[in-house]
């Protein structure tokens, strides 16, 4: 009597809707996610994307399946789940997942959710995502079948703030003209959620996020917590989470992961006062990309600077290119904790002009590539330090002005080589000496 009781409940939680179908009702996918207490809409960065956050997608960029079972609410229910990700040509993201559930003190009752979903950028620089899916339904509750169709949508977008920490806002509306069909012709919809989250991402080691889903036709709003650490060079992570329903009391979930190369194994412990016990476990495998080149192993080499008074100017060289890239130069202050993006837009270029440079302030500098790949791809650290010409250099300058004035290159050519001498670096200088370069080839 007591697992129908807790059907029941989960039937009628929020009322009118499936336990599984009312997708973010409590249940969810994913023992990392659940770990994290749910808090996964603007996370989303594994196969059970297609669950929380179809757009998450986008962030895979190989081949990865990921398995789960539970056993939930003390041996009432029985959860298995399986998604498979793998990215395709044109930054296409696709995948197809199965969500069961088994009720076992219903004898042949269970619900089936078939799932595909696909992502793209909206982007050129990654920052944001969208992603859709198709949802098939089926369940089969004592003798009484039903099925239905229903689609939802998500984004993704993702802010960094420093080097080491990005702000990530998602949101996914899902069940958009969701409805099941009886056998007996009786007809059920399945209510719109609006599920939206904000995580910060810090040192690719620790995670917190929050998730509020509002349940749009039911007027009720759920809260979700959660925190994820990782230790041993991100082979251990510990998370917890919190989950605030609106019907029943809250609940605290636990969730330990450990990760190796290609696999990663992650266990989730909830327990809860009214509704018992529940534990999943998930195992996660990572494939080598299977599209030859689909993200080039782009090199970043050769950073040289130049300064002037209050100017920084740097070039770079590029190699394993495929097609335009772009580029965002980071910057900091020898004085600094964090770098930060100098550039108001990305660079086409491998050359920039850093103004409004404070002389004689040491500056550590690296170039980073924004390519299709989440994978950071970045030069080497420089330092550099900005100051006015010199005044020996400053006085050859001025005569080799004098001389390109009145036509004599050479004469010109050899006072800027003096003036080098004295200042190697100095932007103004070596702009000087390549403008003589090309009259001289000119008049040749």
């Amino acid at each position: 009597m007591k697992k129908i009781i807790l059907f029941l409940m989960l039937l009628f939680l929020p009322k009118y809707a499936f336990a599984q179908f009312y997708q973010n009702s409590g249940l969810g996918v994913g023992a990392r996610a659940i770990g994290m207490g749910g808090a996964f809409v603007a996370i989303a960065n594994d196969p059970s994307a297609a669950y929380w956050n179809p757009s998450g997608l986008g962030l895979i960029n190989k081949f990865e399946f990921l398995g789960m079972y539970g056993n939930l609410f003390s041996n009432d229910i029985t959860n298995t789940y399986f998604s498979i990700a793998w990215p395709m040509p044109h930054q296409i993201h696709l995948s197809i997942s199965r969500n069961e559930l088994y009720f076992l003190g219903l004898s042949g009752s269970s619900e089936q959710n078939y799932s595909l979903a696909i992502s793209i950028p909206l982007m050129r620089d990654n920052k944001l995502f969208f992603g859709a899916e198709l949802n098939y339904f089926y369940s089969n509750l004592e003798n009484n079948s039903s099925s239905g169709e229903g689609l939802g949508f998500g984004f993704l977008y993702t802010q960094p703030v420093n080097l080491h920490t990005d702000l990530k806002f998602g949101i996914n509306v899902s069940n958009l003209f969701s409805e099941l069909k009886y056998t007996n012709g009786f007809l059920q919809n399945i209510p719109e959620q609006i599920a939206s989250g904000l995580a910060m991402e810090i040192n690719k080691m620790t995670t917190v996020a929050v998730d509020g889903i509002s349940y749009v036709s039911e007027h009720q709003f759920q809260v979700r917590i959660g925190a994820e650490q990782w230790i041993l060079n991100r082979s251990l992570a510990f998370r917890v989470g919190y989950i605030n329903f609106f019907t029943i009391p809250a609940q605290i979930t636990f969730g330990i992961g450990w990760k190796m190369t290609n696999v990663e194994l992650d266990y989730a412990f909830e327990s809860h006062s009214s509704l018992g016990y529940s534990h999943r476990i998930s195992l996660t495998w990572y494939f080598p990309a299977h599209l030859k080149n689909q993200h080039p192993q782009v090199k970043i080499w050769d950073v040289k600077s130049m300064v002037g008074n209050k100017k920084i100017y740097l070039s770079w060289k590029v190699s394993n290119a495929e097609g335009k890239i772009n580029f965002n130069i980071y910057i900091k202050k020898n004085n600094w904790r964090n770098y930060f993006i100098c550039n108001r837009k990305v660079i086409s270029t491998q050359y920039c002009l850093i103004h409004n440079a404070i002389n004689f302030q040491k500056y550590n500098i690296f170039v980073r590539a924004v390519t299709k790949s989440p994978k950071r791809i970045s030069s080497r650290v420089i330092s550099v330090e900005a100051h006015p010409m010199s005044t020996i250099a400053k006085a050859y300058y001025r005569r080799a002005k004098k001389c390109f004035k009145m036509g004599r290159i050479s004469e010109a050519d050899g006072l800027i080589h003096m003036a080098l001498e004295y200042d190697s670096e100095n932007y103004t200088l070596n702009q000087f000496c390549k403008k003589l370069e090309k009259v001289s080839e000119q008049k040749l």
